[in-house]
């Protein structure tokens, strides 16, 4: 509204600002600029150690998952042999 009435009200009101306002001013808008990267830094390495809590609870799920059937194949070879060593005994009676 007030650029509509007066094309240099603008500049008018910066000339306003004492000067030793302005390296503050500066001040705030680079530490503004350089928390911008910053916080997309921080989202990033959020993700990434969600990503890996993610993944090492997978590995310690298939690392189990792979121990049992580890142990039920043992057990299932140990089944066999029984049966087998009692058929043979039976054959030599």
């Amino acid at each position: 509204m007030l650029l509509a009435q007066e094309p240099n009200a603008l500049m008018n009101f910066l000339r306003l600002i004492p000067d030793f306002i302005w390296p503050l001013i500066a001040v705030i808008i680079g530490g503004m600029l350089a928390w911008i990267p910053l916080s997309w830094q921080l989202i990033h390495d959020s993700k990434e150690r969600e990503r890996e809590r993610q993944m090492s609870l997978r590995r310690d799920v298939y690392l189990f998952a792979a121990k049992k059937i580890g142990q039920l194949l043992v057990l299932c070879l140990r089944v066999n042999d029984d049966c087998h060593s009692e058929r043979s005994e039976e054959s030599r009676s």
